[in-house]
């Protein structure tokens, strides 16, 4: 945890704050502010200290265009209500004349930063002008750390810059993970692509005691093994790989490899349980049984540290949500030291009514798997992280 000592280098000058607060929003309401109420405790204690506090932050992908429906206007508003800080959303020019004014008794949020065509191409013109406003420069903002926009690795390079507690937490904990987790460790994985999950496979697969993957990854598996999927969700370009990798987990010494016995598919209009070497070309695979993962857990009482990443189903669809929900609930319960990571995965955390319940939990995606590949992440890179 950083002191209040930290924050009071900042008393009196232009700390330009990278948050992440892109939430998912329906109609201007806010559906999960998880990201909003995380980030509160940074801004409050760097007003406190007399910072005078510019936040910028993107929500959705505008493509560099101005797009009223992803407007941080409701993000802002919520900041406040929650906060109990008097808070701005600067509309006008960047530039120091113009938010002025507003930072002697608020905190300025820019617009959504994915509106400026120079932001996700780091367009040099761009970062001098973010750079322009302020004397400082913290990123708090672990979940866009692997990209190289503008003000992420860009306006670093340009101002006394600083990594945030948020960032500082994450790497951390992931760093633990990385270096030396308490053994036996296991990774369990689901999601849509294997494609996406291949690097971080890859670089811990001589580090874990096993792998339980479920959702589109165990499809890929089951189609690369040679039995029928329907018209399930699956990675058809990497096949090969999967199936070296599951000849690779059955020589002696290597991690170990489940994947869910039972899945529940849907045909037409019903949901039926079924064994994955019993699918129909008819079936499409939604979930994974509730059974099936009481049973894959029934030999993993003794792991020490799990990592899981993704759902195990289409845990949006009523009817297939009950495996991913069954995972988050054992998950939750287990006496390991459980990090969880990704969008995905909190959401269906918070649909099983485990939020709390992880020794660590990530509101970082993309960022987290980078990061646990080895990947260097340019926003973490120009802070020397």
């Amino acid at each position: 945890m950083i002191d209040q000592k930290w924050y009071k280098r900042f008393k009196a000058k232009n700390v330009l704050l990278r948050l992440d607060l892109n939430v998912p929003i329906s109609d201007s309401q806010i559906l999960d502010d998880s990201r909003v109420l995380s980030s509160i405790e940074t801004v409050k204690r760097l007003y406190e200290a007399g910072a005078k506090v510019i936040v910028v932050s993107h929500l959705g992908k505008p493509d560099g265009k101005n797009n009223p429906e992803l407007s941080l206007k409701p993000v802002v508003e919520s900041f406040s209500q929650n906060s109990n800080l008097p808070c701005f959303l600067h509309l006008g020019n960047i530039d120091r004349k113009s938010i002025k004014k507003q930072l002697k008794h608020s905190v300025v949020f820019l617009e959504n930063v994915r509106f400026e065509p120079g932001e996700k191409n780091c367009e040099e013109g761009f970062v001098k002008k973010l750079a322009g406003i302020a004397d400082f420069f913290i990123n708090d903002a672990f979940s866009v750390s692997h990209r190289s926009h503008a003000s992420v690795s860009g306006v670093a390079q340009h101002l006394p810059s600083f990594a945030g507690p948020s960032i500082l937490h994450e790497t951390q904990n992931l760093n633990t993970l990385i270096e030396n987790p308490k053994k036996p460790f296991w990774v369990v994985m689901g999601g849509a692509k294997l494609k996406t999950k291949m690097p971080l496979i890859d670089s811990l697969k001589d580090k874990v005691q096993g792998f339980l993957l479920g959702g589109g990854i165990a499809n890929t598996f089951y189609k690369a093994l040679g039995h029928e999927i329907g018209s399930s969700l699956h990675d058809p370009d990497n096949l090969n790989w999967a199936r070296s990798f599951f000849e690779w987990c059955q020589l002696e010494g290597s991690p170990k490899l489940i994947l869910p016995q039972k899945v529940i598919v849907k045909n037409k209009n019903s949901f039926k349980e079924k064994d994955f070497t019993e699918v129909l070309p008819e079936d499409n695979i939604l979930d994974a049984s509730p059974s099936s993962i009481s049973d894959s857990f029934k030999d993993l009482d003794s792991v020490k540290t799990f990592f899981w990443n993704g759902a195990f189903g289409a845990f949006e669809m009523k009817g297939a949500s009950q495996g991913t929900e069954s995972l988050a609930v054992i998950l939750g319960n287990h006496s390991a030291k459980v990090y969880i990571g990704g969008g995905e995965t909190l959401a269906s955390v918070k649909m099983a009514k485990m939020e709390g319940s992880f020794y660590f939990e990530s509101l970082a995606g993309g960022a987290t798997l980078y990061y646990l590949s080895g990947k260097k992440l340019p926003g973490l890179e120009v802070l020397n992280l």
